[in-house]
């Protein structure tokens, strides 16, 4: 690479010859890029809730736990309302389980016209960045009866409706 280069009082014109060393660094699933390259906490769950739904090996889902958090409660993502989708939002938390800046992803599994069922499953999943990476510290979850209602092509869960 030639960089041309005009001084503008004597108007001589110089060439610079120019190598460039390129550095590259190849992310995957297993190694994501840093937190400063937008890797979001909602991918983290996307990707947690895949290894999941998708695999009988939960090693995969086990590289999204806090290395801090002891006793995992798995038996609360053992339920059969995977299969039927979800409603998510993020909301910040603060502190929680004695970690700061803790975010949760607020899943809501509820009532479709094809379910003859009338409950609804809310799922929280509280995770907080740790080294550029977004780790799940706990997972709860809340069983309810009867609490949402079918209206034409909507869900109602606590008077926000779902699409």
């Amino acid at each position: 690479m030639t960089v041309i280069v005009e001084e503008r009082l004597t108007n001589e014109i110089h060439e610079i010859n120019i190598e460039p060393t390129w550095k590259t660094k190849t992310y995957n699933f297993f190694e994501g890029p840093p937190a400063d390259y937008s890797f979001s906490p909602d991918e983290a769950i996307s990707s947690f809730i895949r290894a999941i739904r998708n695999e009988k090996d939960l090693s995969i889902a086990e590289g999204f736990i806090h290395p801090e958090t002891n006793d995992f409660p798995w038996e609360k993502l053992e339920h059969e309302k995977w299969a039927k989708g979800h409603d998510r939002r993020f909301i910040y938390k603060g502190s929680y389980l004695g970690f700061d800046d803790v975010f949760y992803a607020k899943l809501r599994f509820g009532k479709t016209e094809e379910d003859n069922s009338e409950d609804l499953l809310e799922q929280k999943i509280y995770l907080v960045e740790n080294n550029g990476k977004w780790k799940i510290i706990h997972v709860n979850s809340n069983f309810n009866k009867s609490v949402s209602t079918i209206h034409k092509d909507y869900i109602i869960f606590s008077n926000k409706i779902v699409q």
